[in-house]
């Protein structure tokens, strides 16, 4: 970096340093300085970076997801879907109606699309793909396990709350 020197300066970790540069460059959030040290590289699809001046992005952890590039987070999956350790999109979950996932299951942040769905629980519905189960609305009843939609309530009885596994009168 001076002139008249005899040899160059090493590039220092997380900048780049051009041919012929004189002062390093720290790489920015959203990238990571390359192989060769010579220039910033935007970080991936599925991967980010926090921090300024690192060599490596990171990957989406399990239950996150980036589908951009050079981003500084990674977005969070949300219910109905799974992201598995880099992804780059979310994917629904294939739970059939009547069964849906527990989120605090440990198949919710890692599927890799093989997972266990469970049995819509008595006085709810579950209308499938992962979505968590719903109470039965009034004027209907939930009387079984498993159920993709609630019973009506038989003609002259009713129902005025939700969630409830009977109808009255």
């Amino acid at each position: 970096n001076e002139t008249g020197q005899p040899s160059c300066l090493a590039c220092p970790d997380g900048h780049a340093c051009k041919a012929g540069a004189i002062t390093p460059v720290q790489c920015p959030q959203g990238s990571m300085v390359s192989a060769g040290r010579d220039l910033c590289v935007v970080c991936a699809a599925g991967t980010y970076q926090d921090l300024p001046g690192q060599g490596t992005c990171k990957p989406c952890e399990p239950g996150s997801f980036q589908e951009n590039t050079g981003e500084t987070a990674c977005e969070d999956c949300g219910g109905g879907f799974y992201c598995p350790r880099g992804s780059i999109s979310k994917t629904p979950i294939a739970c059939e109606p009547g069964t849906f996932v527990e989120e605090d299951s440990p198949q919710w942040k890692e599927w890799t699309g093989q997972h266990n769905c469970t049995t819509c629980p008595m006085m709810h519905w579950c209308p499938g793909g992962g979505s968590s189960p719903q109470f039965c609305p009034s004027g209907k009843k939930g009387n079984e396990t498993g159920l993709a939609n609630c019973f009506a309530c038989e003609a002259g009885k009713y129902q005025d709350k939700q969630g409830q596994s009977m109808c009255l009168g």
